[in-house]
């Protein structure tokens, strides 16, 4: 009788989690690549238990697994995050997650993270935070964004900044809301861009690697900074940038993403033609 592919994943995942909780994690690995061979076990599949089985080596005590049932549901695991019940759903791979795949069970308050699992050292990359707010008037997601305004003066030519924290809808930009403001100076993206071209144009290849690094950088930087001083999470950062339109150097102000957290990129505006 043929039975469905979900089932038979689901029982040779039901087999590989009882002896390694009968036995030990070793002998689990061991009996998963002799099914590998013994029936051929599809190359995805093959992929997913691996990940599901190094994930629960890692964190089954301090996250309390247990194993989901349904295969709908978008989660490999039930437990607790953050003495918060929530579902989590391993992958190597994160090009193949959706943020829409979890938005039916979000808005029934389950929190959802997303594990990222490295094979060849059998850890956790890291576990990914997925749990973004929806507009009460579109369903959008409120997407926690960090606009850093461009340097000006004081009369006394003292430098001030001021850096914004705008929830972002992902749907209409006239939903978005103010969240909370701060002044702290930092440096610009454009100043440590002029630093790199004073101090590397004689060394082009690596000049272009620390150029192309530098979004990342400033994101993380940004992102880490302000989540704590918010006590939320940020998932996005964004600058004022001026566009020159003609050769008098008349332009317009309009704020342009430079760094999002995975997978939000996939529903972010890259400009907004605007300021936020």
């Amino acid at each position: 009788m043929f039975d469905h592919p979900a089932n038979t994943y689901r029982n040779f995942r039901a087999k590989y989690i009882s002896i390694a909780r009968k036995h030990n994690f070793r002998t689990a690995y061991y009996i998963l690549e002799k099914d590998k061979e013994t029936f051929n076990l599809d190359p995805r599949d093959y992929v997913g238990l691996l990940s599901e089985l190094i994930f629960l080596e890692n964190h089954h005590d301090d996250l309390d697994l247990d194993p989901t049932l349904d295969a709908s549901s978008h989660a490999d695991y039930r437990g607790s995050y953050n003495n918060v019940s929530a579902r989590f759903d391993v992958t190597s791979n994160l090009e193949f997650k959706n943020l829409e795949d979890y938005e039916p069970m979000q808005r029934k308050g389950r929190p959802y993270y997303i594990v990222i699992v490295n094979h060849e050292r059998k850890e956790i990359d890291r576990i990914i935070d997925i749990n973004i707010p929806f507009c009460e008037t579109c369903g959008g997601r409120l997407i926690n964004t960090v606009v850093v305004e461009n340097v000006s003066f004081t009369l006394q030519g003292t430098p001030t900044q001021t850096e914004r924290i705008v929830k972002v809808c992902s749907n209409d930009l006239s939903h978005n809301s103010d969240y909370e403001s701060y002044q702290y100076f930092v440096p610009t993206m454009e100043e440590e861009k002029h630093y790199l071209y004073e101090n590397y144009h004689e060394e082009p290849d690596f000049l272009q690697k620390k150029l192309d690094e530098l979004p990342t950088k400033y994101g993380i930087d940004h992102s880490k900074f302000f989540s704590k001083k918010l006590d939320d999470k940020i998932h996005a950062c964004a600058q004022d940038v001026f566009r020159v339109t003609d050769r008098d150097g008349n332009g317009y102000t309009e704020t342009v993403l430079f760094w999002t957290t995975d997978l939000v990129e996939n529903i972010y505006p890259q400009e907004f033609g605007e300021l936020l």
